[in-house]
């Protein structure tokens, strides 16, 4: 044991000792008053009175009885009620009870029998667990015997030598039972520190097991939100690829007509936006899938703090703290700099008086103590985004609720309820942690902990690589488009023969399986519609891949991409495009699966 358990053994040695000395004394104190009255009971009924020639008066035992008993007696009850458990008290107690010993031999006379009352004493005597003060009760009685005169010297030294073979027996086991008594003390610390270390270990699992609780209840109520509006959403964007579809085919069709134009590019601003919304509702559905570059979170920082700066009231104060050094995250920087904006947003609507914004980070090495005093953080190295303001403050019963989608405490038209939902989406797919700490009226500060880029990545955005489709590019291409939306057929064959290609159109699975089986090698492209009624797109394209094996297969949905559908991905050649799709989006993937084609042959 350490020096800190061996000090805790001292101290609990020390207090048992303490209770089995004051219990002790207590006995002691009762014992003494029972042999008093039985003193005063033997002298009154043996010899009450004593005769000098004609006169009779009380025998003089009874006086020393009286005194002598009482003294020992009060000295006693004094000494258990002033000192108990003191070093002195056993001490005198040990005298005392000798003392009365010896009294009751003087009273019958030194009779044999009565000597077995100074046996049981020592006895008695060892209770205190102390063979000091056998030795102390062993001296009385032989001074004690000696003082009566009443005996030869061999007498004495008979009596000493059987005081001592009692002894013999009781010190080695006042001496055993003291090292028990430690060993007890030393085992009863080494139970309390494995109780107290089960008891830490279990809060803290308790404490971990909630946090996991939490997080799964957070991620169900997600998910539940997210299948909602999935469900919502494909429709939704069945119709906007419709909108988007025709206002492409007009805008092309009246480009001599720039007023018109105008107006039709409105229309394909709005059906953009439109997909926008929806992507933002459909992310609910799972994680959101960042790319995997490096993220430079000091630049984004100081851009955002420029853009931030027109939108703020002249009475919030603006301050960033970001420390030249900062390390890299793996990520986007589009979504971090929308974090940041969101936070941003939020605590400017906080402070509608005025107050202070303060924007900062800071790199973080999570060893175990940080992480005791942060829960959600696991250790590792963290660059840590801070977001603080002086505004209103969460109440405590709402800050669960925060991130929460649609839950907002805006007045109605302040918000939708979506951007803290957001942050916390985006930074649980950067293998983040979110932090809360607000106090009503106090101000709110949201720390963002995202693991730090260990290596370098750089990867340039997709559409860097994307080069402009020409008319015609998919001339003499035969394509079958399955889909069980009217509108879609009719736009998606509108937008792919105006790049030359050449469409049969189906309107559910079955049917799409059994042209293909009538015609095996004359699709190049089957696009199928995930969701159809009999057979969906899925099941489609298991039936039909090796059919037409030539055929390159892309799936289409307005859901969120599933795991099914990644799964599916990931062991074959099968394409994924969300809906609503643009003209030139559709053709550059079928252009892009045919090229890597040309290049595997």
């Amino acid at each position: 044991m350490d020096t800190q358990s061996n000090s805790r053994v001292e101290q609990e040695f020390a207090r048992a000792m303490m209770e089995f000395y004051s219990t002790t004394d207590r006995y002691f104190a009762i014992l003494m008053v029972v042999q008093w009255v039985f003193a005063m009971g033997y002298v009154i009924f043996w010899t009450p009175y004593t005769w000098d020639g004609f006169t009779r008066s009380f025998h003089h035992d009874i006086w020393v009885v009286l005194v002598g008993g009482g003294v020992l007696t009060f000295l006693s009850l004094n000494l258990f009620f002033l000192f108990p458990g003191r070093i002195l008290t056993r001490h005198a107690v040990a005298v005392m009870q000798m003392a009365m010993s010896m009294l009751l031999v003087y009273l019958a006379k030194g009779r044999t029998e009565t000597y077995f009352h100074v046996f049981g004493s020592l006895a008695f005597l060892s209770f205190y667990r102390d063979y000091k003060v056998l030795l102390t009760a062993t001296v009385v009685a032989m001074l004690g015997y000696i003082s009566m005169n009443r005996v030869t010297s061999w007498r004495w030294l008979e009596f000493s030598i059987w005081l001592l073979f009692a002894d013999a027996f009781l010190i080695p086991v006042c001496i055993s039972v003291y090292s028990r008594l430690y060993m007890y003390c030393a085992r009863r610390v080494q139970l309390e520190d494995a109780c107290r270390d089960a008891e830490q270990r279990f809060q803290e699992r308790t404490a971990e097991l909630i946090l996991t609780q939490r997080e799964l209840l957070e991620s169900q109520k997600l998910e539940a939100v997210g299948q909602l509006a999935s469900g919502v959403m494909h429709d939704f964007n069945n119709l906007l690829a419709v909108i988007a579809g025709h206002a492409n085919s007009l805008k092309e069709e009246f480009v001599l007509t720039p007023a018109l134009v105008e107006r039709i590019r409105a229309i394909e601003s709005s059906a953009e936006r439109g997909a926008g919304l929806s992507k933002k509702l459909l992310d609910f559905m799972r994680p959101v899938e960042t790319e995997g570059g490096e993220v430079n979170v000091r630049n984004i920082i100081y851009e955002t703090a420029i853009l931030l700066k027109p939108s703020l009231n002249e009475k919030i104060q603006l301050s960033v703290d970001c420390p030249q050094d900062l390390w890299t995250i793996p990520g986007d920087a589009t979504e971090v700099f929308q974090v940041l904006m969101n936070l941003a947003m939020n605590s400017r609507d906080a402070m509608s008086s005025g107050g202070k914004l303060k924007i900062s980070a800071a790199n973080v090495e999570a060893d175990e103590d940080y992480c005791c005093m942060h829960t959600s953080v696991r250790p590792g190295r963290y660059v840590r985004l801070t977001v603080e303001d002086s505004g209103a403050g969460i109440p405590k019963e709402l800050q669960d609720k925060i991130f929460e989608p649609f839950f907002t405490t805006k007045p109605s038209g302040g918000g939708n309820g979506l951007g803290l939902s957001v942050v916390y989406r985006i930074v649980k797919s950067h293998e983040g942690v979110v932090s809360v700490y607000s106090e009503a009226g106090r101000g709110t500060v949201i720390h963002l902990y995202f693991p730090r880029q260990e290596s370098s990545i750089y990867a340039a955005p997709a559409g860097a690589r994307m080069t402009l489709l020409e008319k015609n590019s998919l001339r003499g291409k035969k394509v079958l488009l399955a889909d069980d939306e009217e509108g879609i057929c009719r736009i998606g064959t509108e937008m792919l023969t105006r790049y030359g290609a050449r469409v049969d159109v189906c309107h559910n699975g079955v049917d799409a399986i059994e042209t293909v089986k009538q015609k095996p090698h004359e699709y190049e492209i089957i696009i199928l519609d995930a969701i159809m009624p009999k057979v969906g797109g899925l099941e489609a394209y298991e039936a039909m891949r090796n059919i037409a094996p030539q055929a390159e297969f892309i799936l289409a949905s307005g859901y969120a991409e599933s795991p099914e559908i990644t799964a599916m991905r990931e062991q074959t050649e099968l394409k994924f495009i969300q809906k609503p799709y643009r003209a030139e989006h559709l053709a550059r993937e079928i252009m892009r699966k045919s090229s890597k084609k040309s290049e595997a042959c």
